[in-house]
């Protein structure tokens, strides 16, 4: 098994429109378009941000899909042509009132082999995305043990605990949040809330968060997103992207990623120790 893993995110701003089902295909011709200006022949893996398909933006024009449609197929068409995994999430459709969050993986056939409801919902969404309750499953690739956490999923330690004795060894979040403008320094939902959230979730697991974000002006909300797509380490220390829209690349050592504090704050061993 491959110890090094190759990873981009792709953060660029969601067109989002209620009342236009046309976004779906301008999105999806944009994530294909940023994923050959990337060339990435020798990459493992790509996340996208959450929603790619319309930002959770719909209406009586513009409904979501079925997760097998014809727009994911050319995202599977790329993950094949580059033989690559692509991680991401859409809402897919259960009927015509009610949607799930749902999380994907594409392997490097181009296979559709992995995906994940969201669990948690927003107040608003009530009505219209159904809240899931299944366990936070986990999948084996040819890099390591990977699992999906969506959006505000991140924010809950109940969600990642259920991961705590399967060895993962990444959790990806597709995910969009809000912050503070870099050039009007206007702050609008903290980002904070999800960088400290990820960084918990990953010195929880030991395990590497990858968290993808986009940018943009939110439709609902005409909020910032921010980009800042982070890489956490099983430490917690991290990075972060900017907030330009484009795509970044980082090199995971999942064999070299030990940490003398770790040793000694260990939470797996903490937890058998103070349960008996």
């Amino acid at each position: 098994m491959n110890k090094k893993v190759e990873i981009s995110f792709i953060q660029f701003g969601i067109e989002a429109d209620p009342f236009e089902s046309a976004v779906v295909e301008t999105n999806v011709n944009k994530v294909c378009a940023m994923i050959d200006e990337l060339e990435p022949h020798t990459m493992d893996l790509i996340i996208l941000p959450d929603e790619i398909f319309g930002a959770y933006a719909y209406g009586p024009m513009n409904i979501p899909l079925d997760l097998e449609n014809e727009y994911l197929d050319k995202i599977k068409e790329k993950a094949k042509e580059y033989s690559i995994y692509i991680a991401g999430s859409i809402m897919a459709k259960q009927d015509y009132i009610s949607s799930y969050s749902k999380g994907f993986l594409i392997d490097r056939q181009g296979e559709l082999v992995f995906e994940q409801n969201r669990n948690n919902v927003f107040a608003q969404e009530t009505r219209f995305v159904i809240k899931n309750q299944d366990e936070i499953k986990v999948y084996e690739t040819d890099f390591g043990k990977i699992a999906l956490c969506v959006g505000i999923d991140i924010l809950f330690p109940q969600i990642s605990q259920q991961l705590i004795n399967k060895e993962i060894d990444i959790i990806i979040s597709p995910n969009m949040y809000y912050g503070k403008n870099e050039e009007t320094n206007e702050l609008g939902y903290s980002s904070g809330f999800f960088q400290v959230a990820a960084r918990a979730r990953a010195m929880e697991n030991q395990a590497f968060v990858l968290m993808s974000n986009s940018t943009g002006i939110n439709y609902h909300t005409d909020e910032q997103m921010v980009g800042k797509s982070m890489v956490v380490y099983p430490n917690g220390k991290y990075y972060e992207t900017d907030q330009r829209e484009g795509s970044y690349s980082f090199e995971l050592d999942l064999a070299n990623c030990e940490d003398k504090y770790m040793a000694v704050y260990d939470l797996k061993t903490l937890a058998d120790v103070n349960s008996n």
